[in-house]
């Protein structure tokens, strides 16, 4: 999934860890941090994420304009992790790739 942004010159965030350490936050202060535009993630990430932060205090915590949109990959995407981020980004477009991990990022990128 690296290929695609790399070669077309694209700074690329790598981050492996809880997402729930040091807080439930810690997306979205990365996405703040890096200025990220694209977020592909991990559907039970933000599972996880929702589960300890369903107001989204991290959403107002932490600047996520620069947010464009979010690939959400490895499981389905269902309509209330779906809406809870819409009601929170609502600016963002929300790319369900339907399980396709490994095809879905080149064809995005």
């Amino acid at each position: 999934m690296l290929y695609g942004p790399l070669l077309t010159g694209c700074k690329t965030v790598i981050w492996e860890g809880d997402c729930l350490y040091p807080d439930a936050y810690v997306l979205w202060t990365i996405v703040e941090s890096n200025k990220v535009t694209n977020l592909y993630v991990n559907v039970g990430m933000i599972r996880e994420i929702r589960c300890h932060d369903y107001e989204g205090l991290g959403f107002q915590e932490n600047d996520t304009s620069s947010l464009k949109t979010i690939c959400l990959v490895g499981g389905r995407a269902d309509p209330d992790i779906i809406n809870w981020l819409h009601q929170h980004l609502p600016d963002v477009i929300i790319n369900d790739t339907y399980f396709c991990t490994e095809l879905s990022w080149p064809m995005a990128g």
